[in-house]
């Protein structure tokens, strides 16, 4: 093929394995800059490469990805870089993210790619060359991407699919990608919708407390814990809503309308039943294990802890066949039983349940003897046979799994950075600073402490109707308030216009 950048976006589009060997070679001529500069590659070239090969797309962004130029006579690249939080609030932030104080590595989102004395005021040269803060103090290794507008949602999209190899996530940088939205953009957003839940878990037992403790406490932590939970499903929803937005702002519609998406709609729906309905025991049931299994988003904030439990929560993915098999052999058995005790549907499930799942044999044994062979092969057969299979086909999937941790809790942290960025489409303002948007969310968050209060204390008052509303009005402020987060316009790339 001819060494040029026409060769390049034709092999990025009808044959995708090519691109590797191509880059390779134009390397060893020596123009693999000049084809990359007039290529013009953007987040939509990657995300489209991506899709259909994640060697190619990796071979892209390495060869993308180099030392910025410098006049390393008068202005050259620093030696040594404080690794130091810069302030108290970053410190905390990376304990709770990392479990260390120090920083691991700063990442900027900049238009210049060449280090120039002219440039010394902007935030990336700031941040280098400034180590006033102190230990540690270590030799960077200072590496710029001349693939512009880099963030997208598109690329993001490709990113967090899960038809996506993880092997991706090996790439230096697509994990700093993911970091620098995360930590700037998308984690504190996901942190105050994890308080919120916290905030809801701690009603839902109080609400359950006083159903059994009625002489403990105010009887309006009942309606106060109902109300504020509809509300934040509401709220759910609206923001379900506003990412199919966002999908359809890229017109990438149909992505949406993946599994995952819609069992994230459906549990956000759930809820909210309970506004109409209070007393639905079903809701309330299915309303209390949702918000005990959201307590592991806290493990988003920490990467050791959650790279430990990202095969605890990928395990159930791939028990598909065992579970099928013995549900299969459950129920020929459940079958035989039925037929030959002839006793009640629910007595003889119940019995087999005891017997097939927990190995329990009864207090006599049965005068019948073809009852008393199936009784013992049923029971031979589960607790050798299928418990086996079951320990050996876990311990297998979780040694995989294990292994693929790191990669797996990168792509978890960029599928809440897509959400992030697609709801960004939809609030396009720019209208309070980062501190001013911290003030927001701790008005509101105080405006419904308040309100959760006065309605506990004074149970029946007469704004209850307006109660609900004011949680949802207030829950908007709380979520909302980080989507105007310094630097966030940018995370919103522009559509390439066709020639």
């Amino acid at each position: 093929a001819e060494p040029s950048s026409y060769s390049l976006k034709l092999f990025m589009k009808d044959c995708p394995e090519a691109v590797p060997l191509f880059l390779q070679r134009m390397k060893n001529l020596g123009i693999l800059k000049d084809v990359l500069h007039q290529a013009n590659l953007t987040s939509l070239d990657v995300a489209a490469v991506l899709r259909e090969s994640v060697s190619a797309a990796e071979s892209i962004l390495d060869c993308a990805t180099s030392r910025p130029l410098c006049d390393e006579e008068h202005y050259p690249l620093p030696t040594n870089v404080s690794f130091a939080a810069r302030n108290y609030e970053q410190a905390v932030w990376n304990m709770l993210n990392r479990g260390m104080w120090s920083v691991e590595v700063f990442t900027v989102l900049e238009s210049c790619d060449a280090w120039h004395y002219r440039g010394w005021k902007s935030a990336w040269h700031q941040t280098l060359t400034d180590t006033k803060f102190g230990r540690p103090i270590r030799a960077p290794e200072i590496r710029v991407c001349h693939i512009p507008d880099l963030i997208s949602p598109q690329l993001f999209v490709a990113l967090a699919s899960s038809d996506t190899d993880c092997k991706i996530f090996d790439n230096r940088c697509v994990a700093f990608l993911v970091a620098h939205v995360f930590e700037n953009h998308a984690g504190p957003a996901e942190f105050v919708r994890c308080l919120v839940n916290l905030w809801i878990l701690i009603l839902l037992n109080l609400h359950t407390w006083y159903l059994h403790e009625p002489d403990t406490m105010q009887s309006g932590i009942i309606v106060v814990s109902v109300r504020f939970l509809a509300a934040q499903s509401v709220v759910e929803v609206i923001w379900e809503g506003v990412q199919f937005y966002g999908y359809l702002s890229i017109g990438q519609a149909r992505d949406y309308l993946k599994f995952e998406n819609l069992n994230d709609f459906f549990w956000a729906v759930l809820p909210s039943y309970l506004w109409y309905d209070p007393q639905n025991d079903v809701v309330m049931l299915l309303t209390i294990f949702l918000y005990w299994v959201r307590i592991l988003l806290f493990a988003s904030f920490c990467e050791p802890i959650g790279r430990t439990l990202q095969p605890f929560t990928k395990i159930l993915q791939n028990l598909g066949p065992v579970l099928f098999i013995t549900l299969i052999a459950f129920a020929a058995f459940s079958h035989a039983f039925f037929s030959l005790k002839r006793s009640s549907f629910d007595d003889s499930l119940y019995g087999s349940f005891v017997t097939l799942i927990a190995a329990g044999l009864p207090s006599e044994p049965s005068h019948n003897e073809l009852q008393a062979i199936l009784l013992y092969v049923s029971v031979t057969f589960f607790t050798v046979f299928i418990l086996n299979i079951f320990i050996g086909v876990i311990g297998e999937e979780y040694s995989r799994l294990k292994e693929e941790c790191d990669l797996g809790f990168k792509q978890l942290r960029a599928k809440m950075c897509l959400e992030y960025i697609l709801r960004k489409h939809f609030f396009q303002i720019h209208i309070c600073s980062k501190t001013m948007s911290k003030v927001v969310c701790l008005a509101a968050l105080s405006i419904g402490l308040t309100i959760q209060f006065i309605s506990v204390c004074n149970n029946g008052h007469p704004y209850a109707a307006l109660e609900g509303a004011s949680y949802v009005i207030l829950l908007c402020f709380m979520h909302g308030a980080f989507y105007n987060s310094p630097g966030s316009h940018k995370l919103v790339a522009p559509e390439r216009e066709d020639p």
